[in-house]
C-alpha cells in the first residue's frame, strides 16, 4: 500500500524510517520526563505483573512500611495523588489486608497507616521481582550514566542523599 499526501507531488512521511523529529521539544525536560517514565514502565511492567501489585501500589506500600504511622495526606502530597484517590487505595490496601489505618486520640481529622504483617509479607514476596524491574529500567545505559540520572533527578526532584522527600510547599 502506497502512503498518501495532502500535497501533490510530495512524498508521504514514514516516520518508521525516519523517526518523528522533536525540534525545540527535545530539550523539554517535561517531554523527556514524560518519555522516560513511559520508557520505564515499558521495561518493568511484564517484572512488576508477576508481582499483583502495580508500581504504584508498590511504591504507596513500601513508603507506608519505611514510614510506620506515617498519615494518609502526607503520603499524598509526597506522591502528588490527590486525597480522593489516596482514600480510595487505602480503603483497598484495608480491604485486602495490606494496610491498617488508625485515627489517633489526640487528632481525629487525620489518618495514620501502619503495613500489616500480610502488607509486608506481600512486599516480601515482590521483592525479586522489583529488583529485576528496576535493572530493567537501567537499559541502555552504563552503570556511571544510571548514577548519574538518580543523581540529577534526585536533585532535581527535592530527594536528599538520604532518600528522604519532603512534604512540597
Amino acid at each position: 500500500m502506497e502512503a498518501t499526501t495532502e500535497h501533490p507531488g510530495e512524498a508521504a512521511f514514514d516516520a518508521a524510517d525516519a523517526g518523528i523529529a522533536l525540534g525545540g521539544m527535545a530539550g523539554s525536560l517535561g517531554l523527556l520526563f514524560k518519555l522516560a517514565q513511559l520508557t520505564a514502565a515499558d521495561h518493568h511492567r511484564a517484572h512488576f505483573q508477576r508481582t499483583g501489585l502495580s508500581p504504584s501500589a508498590y511504591t504507596i506500600l513500601r513508603t507506608i512500611r519505611g514510614n510506620p504511622g506515617l498519615r494518609q495526606g502526607h503520603l499524598a502530597a509526597v506522591l502528588r495523588i490527590k486525597p480522593a484517590l489516596m482514600t480510595r487505595l487505602i480503603r483497598d490496601f484495608e480491604d485486602a489486608g495490606l494496610v491498617a489505618r488508625r485515627i489517633p486520640d489526640d487528632d481525629r481529622r487525620t489518618v495514620t497507616l501502619t503495613l500489616t504483617p500480610e502488607g509486608a509479607a506481600r512486599l516480601d514476596r515482590a521483592a525479586p521481582h522489583v529488583t529485576a524491574a528496576f535493572a530493567a529500567e537501567h537499559h541502555g545505559l552504563t552503570a556511571a550514566e544510571v548514577a548519574r540520572l538518580q543523581q540529577l533527578l534526585q536533585k532535581y526532584c527535592g530527594v536528599t542523599q538520604n532518600g528522604t522527600l519532603r512534604l512540597p510547599g
